[in-house]
Order: structure tokens, then sequence, then C-alpha cells
């Protein structure tokens, strides 16, 4: 058996290689003596052996001077794929667990049970199951031009592809016109699915389209969005080339863990309209 901590949904390093930390039994032992079962959350198995995600926020952890806490998307910059994935299903399970302790049926205590796939009410037996919340995430794009947005919470030159959290019997294809509407005042036709990315924070399912824009007039929600521009597809190409060679430009585009540099690379290199 082996666990991955998570503290604060940070996650243990070691200090110089920047490894992931993985423990065993006995070395579980000598960090803590007193982890609750209730903690632990089954991630999987392989070769028969069991991995667990432990919540030690409220524990006390002697890490020696050789481990180091640090958030996932800080450690995928070095972090295996296999790695980033396991990180983003622990964090998100912690999360959900730590965040739905009572039952919304009749609010008693509820308790994680099969591995922390469930957890069970107490009182009235209600079974809860993990929540996952659809975002669509879309690059819009005008012949020529993309569209991009740049968040109020990071108004310091970054763009990306518009987003927005799916209504209750919407379809990805309604939640897409709607966002884009909303969000830049744009109308959208011919909505294409690209692809899909888990994104634990704290869990969403991140559901990746294309979508052509009928016109180019931009009328901006400033509640969300500090701006949002047209951007051409030499433009895009000029800001992934200067990204990557760690050079300073006009603007800047998602790194490649987001599933908005994923589109947006699709159209400017691989794809003409």
């Amino acid at each position: 058996t082996k666990f991955l901590l998570s503290k604060d949904l940070l996650f243990p390093v070691e200090t110089t290689s920047k490894n992931l930390i993985w423990l065993d039994q006995k070395s579980l032992q000598q960090v803590s003596n007193s982890v609750s079962e209730d903690l632990f959350y089954l991630l999987g198995t392989e070769d028969d052996v069991g991995y667990f995600a432990l919540d030690i926020t409220n524990l006390s952890i002697d890490l020696n001077g050789t481990w180091e806490f640090l958030e996932p998307r800080e450690i995928a910059l070095y972090a295996s794929e296999n790695e980033v994935a396991i990180m983003a299903q622990a964090k998100s399970q912690i999360y959900w667990h730590s965040s739905h302790k009572y039952c919304s049926k009749c609010g008693s205590p509820s308790m994680p049970q099969k591995g922390g796939l469930v957890r069970v009410c107490q009182n009235c037996a209600m079974q809860h199951f993990p929540r996952t919340d659809p975002v669509v995430i879309m690059l819009v794009y005008k012949e020529q031009h993309c569209l991009l947005g740049q968040n109020r919470r990071r108004a310091n030159g970054f763009y990306s592809a518009l987003a927005g959290f799916m209504d209750h019997a919407e379809s990805i294809e309604e939640a897409v016109r709607r966002e884009v509407k909303e969000e830049s005042g744009v109308d959208v036709t011919n909505v294409i699915y690209h692809s899909s990315q888990p994104w634990p924070y704290p869990h969403s399912l991140m559901i990746g389209c294309l979508a052509e824009a009928e016109d180019t007039q931009i009328s901006i929600d400033e509640e969300e969005l500090s701006d949002v521009r047209w951007f051409t597809r030499e433009e895009i190409i000029k800001a992934f080339e200067a990204q990557k060679k760690g050079e300073s430009h006009d603007f800047y585009l998602p790194g490649s863990i987001a599933i908005a540099h994923h589109l947006i690379k699709y159209w400017a290199f691989e794809t003409t309209f």
C-alpha cells in the first residue's frame, strides 16, 4: 500500500529533486501514528498495490527538512503526466470529503465508504457521491482571428479562452453560445467539441470547444473580464514562440497544463478555418 499525503491541498515533494513523495505503511507510521481511517481515500491499484490519498491537514507532520509542500500547478511544471493526473484526482477527492461532511438531506454527519468513493449518512443512510461541475471553455474564431479574454483577477496581460459553468438542463452547445454572448456580446454558431480536461479547482470538468463567430462586435461583461480582444493568427503564433523561448511579449497565453493552451494552439497551428 502506498500513501500520497496532502496538507491544505498541497502535496509533498523532495526538497532537492522535487519528486512526488509516496509513503509505505512503515514510513507513514514514522511520520504520524494518529491518522484516522476516514482520512484515507482510494486512488486506485496497480500491480496489486493500493494507492491512497491521505488528508493530513490537521495532523502534525515532521518533514525532517527533506520535504516541502507545493501546489499541484507548480509541481506540474516538472512532474509526469501520470503524477499530474494522480494529484488532480487526490486534490478533488480530498476537497470534496472535507466540504461534504454532513448529509444534504437531513444534516447528520456522513462517513466515507468504499475507499472514499461515496459518503453515507449515519442517520438516514443517504448516499452522496463525489461532485463534478461541468464547465464549457471555448476558442471563438472568425476567419483569421480568435477571441480571447482577460480575467479581472489576472489583469496582467494574460489572455485565455472564454469559459463558464453550465446551467441545469443546458446542452454543451447552448452553454457555449450563452457564455460567449454574456462575456463578450458576440453571437456564435458551429460549436464543435474538441477535448476535455479534469480541473481540480476545486472539482470541475472542462469541456473544450471551438465556435465560429457570426459577428465581431464586442460588448464586455465588466464584472468578470477586464478586456476582450480579437487576435490575429500571426499574433498568437508569435506569442507562443516568445513563451517557448522565455522571452517577454505584449501578452501571454495559458501554459500547456491548461486545456485553453491546446484549444488556442489547435486553431493557430493545425487548422485553417
